[in-house]
């Protein structure tokens, strides 16, 4: 592996690690840098719709991954996004989706 995006939040989107940059870990142990890359997750669907999470609307969804959209784009970090296939059935948050890749298409944000 070369890089993991594993650190983020199921219950909430944003920036679990703090930053929206890639960065290598430290190993406590070995007391060194990884040369694995951490990409932090600052979006997944799931956080975002699902009942026991965020439970949000396509509209305060829509609000809230614009706004991260931005944070990143302001401090020239990356949007890296998680979207399960699964969640692609609904037309809605199919559409939803595709508004949100669309709008990091000029932008070199999406990791």
């Amino acid at each position: 592996m070369t890089y993991d995006s594993t650190l983020g939040y199921a219950d909430s989107v944003g920036y679990r690690a703090g930053v929206c940059y890639s960065y290598h870990p430290y190993d406590l142990r070995r007391r060194q840098m990884l040369q694995l890359r951490e990409r932090p997750l600052i979006v997944m669907e799931g956080s975002l719709f699902d009942p026991r999470y965020m439970s949000l609307s396509i509209p305060q969804a829509r609000a809230a991954v614009f706004d991260l959209i931005a944070q990143c784009r302001r401090y020239q970090g990356e949007f890296t996004l998680l979207w399960h296939n699964s969640s692609l059935v609904a037309k809605r948050h199919r559409k939803f989706y595709q508004e949100v890749v669309e709008s990091c298409r000029d932008t070199p944000i999406l990791g």
